[in-house]
C-alpha cells in the first residue's frame, strides 16, 4: 500500500510524503512446514511428562509398587510401563523432528537434535523387548 501526503513545512514550503508499506517475509499465513514444526514440538515437550504420569499411574495401581525398591516393570502391570516407554521414546522423536525443523542453520541444527533423537530411540528401546 502506497500513500502520498501533502504537509506544509516553515514558510509556507510544501513537502510530499510517500510511504510505502513493508512487510516482513514471514508475515501471512504459516506455510504447512512450520504449523508442523510447532505441532512436533509440543509433541516432544509432553513426552516427559506423559512418561511420569504413567509411572504414578503404575504406583497407584500396585499396592506393593514401591518405585525406591523393585524395577518399574514388574508384575502384572509391565504393559503399562511398556507402553510409557514407548509412548515417551515416539513422542521424544517425534520432538527431535521439530527441533531440527526449529533451529535448522544454527551451530546446533544438526547435532542437538540427533542426539535428542539418539536418546528417543534409546528410550523407546525397552518396549521392544
Amino acid at each position: 500500500m502506497v500513500w502520498h501526503r501533502r504537509l506544509h513545512g516553515p514558510y509556507g514550503m510544501e513537502i510530499r510524503v510517500t510511504t510505502a508499506s513493508v512487510t516482513r517475509a514471514d508475515s501471512g499465513p504459516s506455510p504447512r512446514g512450520h504449523r508442523n514444526t510447532k505441532i512436533a514440538l509440543i509433541y516432544g515437550s509432553i513426552g516427559g511428562p506423559i512418561f511420569v504420569a504413567l509411572v504414578l499411574v503404575q504406583m497407584a495401581i500396585v499396592p506393593w509398587f514401591d518405585i525406591t525398591r523393585y524395577p518399574l516393570s514388574v508384575g502384572e502391570t509391565w504393559y503399562l510401563q511398556k507402553a510409557a516407554f514407548l509412548l515417551a521414546g515416539l513422542l521424544t522423536l517425534i520432538g527431535a523432528v521439530g527441533l531440527r525443523g526449529a533451529i535448522r542453520g544454527t551451530p546446533a541444527g544438526r547435532f542437538g537434535p540427533f542426539l535428542i533423537g539418539a536418546f528417543g530411540s534409546y528410550f523407546s528401546a525397552p518396549s521392544a523387548g
